[in-house]
């Protein structure tokens, strides 16, 4: 099986390669203009700082004894919600768009009051696993006679980010060392989405700790004497099964693990986790199913609707050429004329009609199109510093605040942040392009490297937008740990 992992490595160099290299030369970004070269510049200062901590900083803190590193995490944490909940507070916003929908049913549903698009839940059921996580918080709240419901949201919003930050530090001692934990703590602040998407609490960062939190059971489990490995794979199995009702991609780390557990000859291990993981899905989704799905309260499937099927995502990954798009591209994003198309149609023969229109899409295109497309919706997915964030957060804000100059699309300091944010983007896609070359002939954590590269594979046909990717920016800060590790050894010399 080495050959195998050898070919997995070597084609994550392909990858990363373009990755990098869409971002740089396809930058017709659909929300703002970018400035590719201008912060290729600036990604090298940031690639300076970075490497001079992990050199020069990380090995004084490595030293530290246990109760000065408990110290120094509870000092850290409580800077970070202090910094997060002020943040939250001055770029708040009225909920919309599927957060808004998921606020406004939640908090109808425990007012008692009718629903107002109940059919949402029909079209996505995707997202009722965070729609029900949101009713319990409010039925809680009440009982302890908590009104305001945005602000506890965000608590709990900014409590499920730290702990994945957390996990992440973790996760970083055991795979690599505590220097590259303390390195790891300090990277993380330079990511702007952990901050800016506090105010939007929706699956992007509610679903963050599933995946760094599936690695970390899974190197427990790794360890564990064979009672306690049974009750790792459980909760291992219960994460994963949560993690796939909140966002779907969260599953993509456990098809790596697996795929590492053959590759690495762990037969038994793969057949233990793989048997309670069919045992585990197929049992709480029977549940699911008759507790939540049917119970007629919830008024989730007599709508006759339909769902959207998932040949409806492929086809919106896939943009139209012959719509108008003199007002905008989407590059595989949300498209509201796929919605409409898709809703008009018979349930009972919406996949078959999705199938002719994307052959229809793909004949439509010339070879060089269709190259240039996929160019820009990696460039679009990969290469966008934001996450997305900012167009977010520009919908509906609840006050004027001096922050939104600088965050929002229209503000006067935009293009500063955007400068920041794209050499930060930059600079990470540098690291791990780097890594995937260092880590071609090691395939000791393969499984961090088959996680982009799945995730880059499913959003190349899903439908995409770069806040897609925040749930993963744990598993991105673990990728890249090799080469600030090599560049620390290579140069002796100060920085």
């Amino acid at each position: 099986m080495n050959y195998l992992s050898k070919f997995f490595m070597r084609s994550m160099i392909l990858v990363t390669f373009v990755i990098l290299s869409c971002s740089l030369f396809f930058t017709n970004n659909l929300t703002y203009p970018t400035h590719a070269f201008f912060s290729l510049f600036l990604s090298f200062p940031i690639l300076l700082v970075w490497i001079w901590w992990h050199k020069k900083v990380s090995p004084r803190l490595e030293v530290w004894t246990k109760k000065q590193e408990v110290i120094f995490l509870c000092i850290y944490f409580l800077c970070f919600f202090l910094i997060q909940f002020f943040l939250f507070q001055e770029l708040k916003v009225t909920p919309g768009w599927d957060f808004g929908e998921l606020y406004r049913s939640a908090l109808s549903y425990v007012n008692q009051e009718p629903i107002k698009f109940v059919a949402y839940f029909e079209y996505c059921p995707n997202n009722i696993f965070i729609y029900l996580c949101y009713i319990v918080l409010f039925k809680i709240a009440r009982f302890f006679g908590i009104t305001n419901l945005l602000n506890l949201l965000g608590v709990c919003n900014i409590f499920l980010i730290g702990f994945s930050i957390f996990l992440l530090f973790l996760v970083a001692k055991k795979l690599f060392s505590k220097r590259a934990s303390y390195t790891l703590l300090f990277l993380i602040l330079f990511f702007s989405p952990i901050f800016l998407y506090v105010p939007i609490i929706y699956t992007d960062t509610v679903s963050m700790f599933v995946p760094i939190l599936l690695l970390y059971l899974f190197l427990q489990l790794q360890d564990a004497s064979l009672k306690k490995q049974w009750i790792w794979i459980i909760l291992f199995a219960i994460v994963a099964f949560v993690g796939y009702k909140l966002k779907m991609s969260c599953l993509i780390i456990v098809i790596a693990l697996l795929i590492h557990m053959i590759l690495t000859k762990k037969i038994l291990l793969f057949s233990k986790i793989t048997g309670v993981l069919l045992v585990s899905f197929f049992s709480f989704s029977f549940l699911f199913q008759h507790l939540i799905l049917e119970d007629e309260k919830f008024h989730f499937q007599d709508n006759g609707v339909g769902e959207l099927p998932f040949t409806h995502y492929i086809m919106m990954g896939l943009e139209d050429p012959d719509a108008d798009h003199s007002m905008r591209r989407t590059y595989g994003g949300f498209e509201g004329a796929d919605l409409d198309y898709t809703k008009a149609l018979d349930p009972s023969k919406r996949k078959d009609a999705h199938i002719q229109e994307i052959k229809r899409r793909l004949h439509a295109y010339t070879p060089l199109e269709l190259l240039t497309y996929y160019g820009n919706k990696i460039s679009n997915t990969w290469g966008d510093g934001t996450y997305f964030a900012p167009m977010k957060i520009s919908q509906l804000p609840v006050k004027q605040s001096f922050l939104h100059s600088y965050f929002l699309v229209d503000g006067t300091h935009f293009q500063l942040y955007l400068y920041f944010a794209q050499g930060v983007q930059y600079a990470f896609l540098i690291l791990l392009f780097l890594s995937s070359i260092l880590k071609r002939d090691d395939t000791s954590n393969i499984y961090l490297y088959l996680s982009i590269f799945g995730l880059f594979l499913f959003l190349l046909i899903w439908e995409t937008r770069s806040r897609y990717l925040v749930n993963y920016i744990p598993i991105f800060l673990l990728s890249i740990v090799p080469t600030l590790d090599f560049i620390a050894k290579k140069f002796n010399k100060k920085i």
